[in-house]
């Protein structure tokens, strides 16, 4: 199941999001985690441009745990803490892209899109299938928009077309 949600974060942790991963990109910040989309399967990114993965700071990954508790998107009763298994500020350079595909190895994934100005034309579009009809759905990643993908929906994005496309990545994990 996919979920899409308007205004997801509070305007400033999302300011704030989008703040840190461009100070790291501009140098002036330094990541406590950083990969790239190298470390993904090959399968998901042949051909892709990069995609930077930036680890938030501590007191921003408890921001995001307590805000994900507070709205029912994480249960710890059932899912792993966010601080314990990682988030991540991804900066999708132009031409970066993911296939289609469906995460298996998590209850959820959480995306949230942290560019204020991003027009259908920039490309990075977020496309999902919907299991009971076969059709495939699209999102434009505009400012604090977030989906949720539920275990096993197949999806992928579209090329980046601009500079780059700033979005949180959040993966919940089940308890064992």
């Amino acid at each position: 199941m996919i979920e899409e949600y308007t205004d997801f974060l509070p305007t400033e942790l999302a300011e704030e999001l989008y703040s840190y991963g461009m100070d790291v990109v501009r140098g002036t910040r330094i990541p406590r985690g950083m990969w790239t989309n190298l470390n993904w399967h090959s399968s998901l990114t042949d051909g892709s441009s990069l995609v930077l993965c930036i680890r938030p700071t501590v007191e921003l990954e408890q921001k995001i745990e307590d805000y994900l508790i507070k709205i029912g998107i994480l249960d710890l009763s059932k899912d792993k803490r966010i601080t314990e298994t990682g988030a991540a500020v991804n900066i999708w350079g132009r031409g970066s892209f993911i296939t289609s595909h469906a995460d298996a190895n998590y209850s959820k994934a959480v995306t949230v899109y942290l560019n204020k100005d991003w027009e259908y034309n920039h490309g990075g579009i977020f496309h999902w299938q919907n299991q009971q009809t076969g059709l495939w759905n699209s999102v434009t990643p505009f400012f604090n928009k977030a989906v949720v993908n539920g275990e096993g929906i197949p999806h992928g994005i579209s090329p980046v077309q601009s500079d780059c496309r700033v979005s949180l990545q959040v993966f919940i994990h089940k308890l064992n």
